[in-house]
């Protein structure tokens, strides 16, 4: 009992060793905690990204879905008669859209989704955004790659499946309309980067390592204060 009075004792007559127990065991709890709290930033980061590139993804696909429905309509409104000598032209004619429509689809919401969301993730045009005459000549280029690309797959998919309707392919949609709707998509992807990159810098400002050094900065002058 003497001794461990004598060791308070020694203790409280040398603070600045009070100070350096405290501060290692401080230390070693700030580790754990830092190292907790990096885990947590890393979670949280990741599942904002996440989020906004779901949203860039979902405009994608929505969009798509969108330009089958115009493409589709336009379709079916202009070629109104069949050209098969056959009793059953108009069934026939029925049967050549379902054929199309379906093609079609899955042109644009499988293979087109595919390189697009390819584009979306590249970084080339990032750099070049805020330079007018290189950014649409990216969008450009990029938009009149997808539209080739489905001309061309529309034509080796329907084969001879859609006599009535393959001289029309290509008519119902522009490579124009292609740009623009790429653009919509790439444009979109950007708005939700940059809320992304907000969001994340609003996180780590709030809860990020250097604000919780800040906390623990306070707590060490606080106690330096008390005990000296």
């Amino acid at each position: 009992m003497a001794a461990l009075t004598g060791f308070f004792t020694f203790l409280l007559a040398n603070p600045y060793i009070i100070l350096m127990l405290l501060t290692g065991f401080l230390s070693i709890v700030l580790m754990l905690y830092f190292i907790h709290n990096a885990l947590d930033s890393f979670n949280a980061i990741h599942d904002i990204r996440a989020e906004y590139n779901s949203r860039s993804l979902s405009y994608l696909m929505m969009t798509l879905d969108n330009i089958c429905t115009i493409t589709y309509t336009r379709m079916s409104k202009s070629v109104t008669t069949s050209s098969l000598n056959s009793p059953y032209g108009i069934v026939d004619l029925h049967q050549q859209k379902l054929i199309y429509r379906y093609i079609l689809k899955d042109i644009f919401l499988n293979q087109v989704y595919k390189i697009a969301k390819v584009f979306i993730l590249e970084n080339g045009y990032h750099e070049i955004r805020n330079d007018y005459l290189k950014f649409t000549m990216y969008l450009a280029e990029k938009g009149q790659y997808v539209y080739d690309y489905i001309f061309d797959q529309l034509i080796e998919e329907t084969g001879d499946s859609i006599p009535d309707i393959a001289p029309h392919l290509g008519e119902n949609f522009t490579g124009k309309e292609a740009i623009d709707f790429y653009t919509k998509i790439i444009n979109n992807a950007l708005e939700n980067e940059d809320a992304r990159d907000k969001k994340i810098k609003e996180y780590k400002k709030e809860n990020g390592i250097m604000a919780k050094i800040n906390i623990v900065a306070r707590i060490i002058k606080y106690v330096k204060k008390v005990i000296l």
